[in-house]
């Protein structure tokens, strides 16, 4: 009866929950919680909290376990740790340089089918089994006319179809899911944001940011059916484009700007384009129709909402810095650079603070999304400080 329970349980805990978080972006790949009821007048001092290791790698979240990604001593390790108390479950290291200027990994875990997909910033993509670490295959995207960026890869896994899906190349690479087979490959530079699907007339398209142009992928063959010029200072292309319908809005920092395009019969239409939002890496989030989302850059940017329609501005905060949002229970939590977690109600009119104070200290450059599962908040540092904000 014991082995029975405790197969029941691990089924359970490796099964996607509505308040689960198991991808970049949560459940939709929206930055969308659809948890409610959430007590924010009594967060306190943290649960819990642990350093994992230089990085920014996002938390993703399933049942009872979080998985993240950490730097030390020229070794990534991935590690799950009990998501209610911070205590390790397992671990895996392998070798990895520091990454850049930057120390640590870019990319946050993917969670799918009791497997963990994890990409380095050098390449290297892993697949471990959720339930106890141990390696199922390990792929490189290096080679064959690949080069990794500046800043080195960034985006996080995309699993579509039976394939996991890199921005590398000029317009991605894919694997086979179960194998680790290389499915199709193109060669050149790729971007900084993780790949987004798009569905159109029963087809499956990848869009990804390259160094200066959106690229529309066909999911099954890799073949590229649209290209979107997108020029930016230091080609840096790293908010994810959102999607909705056969429209994608998209956002690049370094006063660039941000567009509404449209995408129909593999021809890209750009229906309007200003400067209200210009994000450098967070991604903005749609809602209710209406983009939340950080303007300018690290050090110095603002909360800005703009609508979807015509791009035009309801409202604009200096004060919040810049920084990471997700929105959940009609708030926008927001997690600025230098770690303090502002939360305020949805609303086209202000961004009126509920509850403004500090949660993360000497933590480094605070550049990662906040995660929320099952009523618990995650906030991570790039020194690999992390702590859980119970919200229950």
């Amino acid at each position: 009866m014991k082995i029975i329970i405790g197969i029941l349980t691990l089924f359970i805990s490796l099964t996607l929950l509505s308040d689960d978080w198991p991808f970049w972006r949560g459940l939709n790949h929206n930055g969308i919680s659809a948890e409610k009821g959430l007590k924010i007048e009594k967060i306190k001092s943290p649960l819990w909290e642990i350093n994992v290791g230089a990085g920014y790698s996002a938390v993703a979240v399933v049942g009872k376990c979080l998985y993240t990604m950490g730097y030390k001593d020229d070794n990534d390790t991935v590690v799950c740790l009990d998501a209610n108390t911070g205590k390790n479950l397992w671990k895996y290291s392998y070798p990895c340089g520091r990454g850049g200027g930057y120390a640590g990994t870019r990319a946050t875990p993917v969670v799918v089918d009791g497997s963990v997909f994890t990409f380095s910033n050098k390449g290297l993509l892993n697949c471990l089994d959720a339930e106890t670490g141990a390696k199922k295959w390990s792929k490189s995207v290096s080679g064959k006319g690949t080069k990794n960026l500046k800043w080195k890869y960034s985006g996080s896994p995309r699993l579509v179809d039976g394939l996991v899906i890199i921005n590398a190349g000029k317009h991605g690479i894919a694997f086979n899911q179960k194998s680790g087979e290389e499915v199709w490959r193109s060669p050149g530079t790729g971007g900084y944001a993780t790949p987004v699907v798009l569905e159109q007339n029963g087809v499956n398209y990848i869009l990804l940011f390259s160094q200066n142009s959106l690229q529309a992928v066909n999911v099954k063959d890799g073949k590229l059916v649209a290209s979107f010029p997108w020029k930016t200072q230091y080609d840096i292309n790293a908010a994810d484009p959102i999607v909705f319908g056969d429209k994608i809005f998209i956002s690049s920092g370094y006063d660039h700007g941000c567009a509404l395009l449209e995408f129909k019969k593999h021809t890209f239409k750009q229906l309007w384009f200003n400067k209200n939002m210009k994000c450098q890496f967070s991604s903005p989030i749609l809602y209710k129709g209406s983009l939340y989302g950080s303007d300018g850059k690290t050090g110095k940017g603002s909360l800005v909402a703009i609508s979807i329609e015509d791009g035009s501005e309801l409202w604009r905060d200096s004060k919040t810095g810049y920084g990471s949002l997700i929105i959940a229970d009609d708030r926008i939590i927001y997690l600025n650079d230098k770690g303090k977690l502002i939360i305020a109600k949805v609303s086209n009119a202000a961004f009126k603070p509920e509850i403004s104070f500090q949660v993360l200290k000497k933590a480094g450059k605070c550049w990662t999304m906040p995660v929320l599962a099952n009523k618990k908040l995650y906030c991570r540092g790039a020194n690999g400080k992390l702590i859980c904000l119970d919200l229950q």
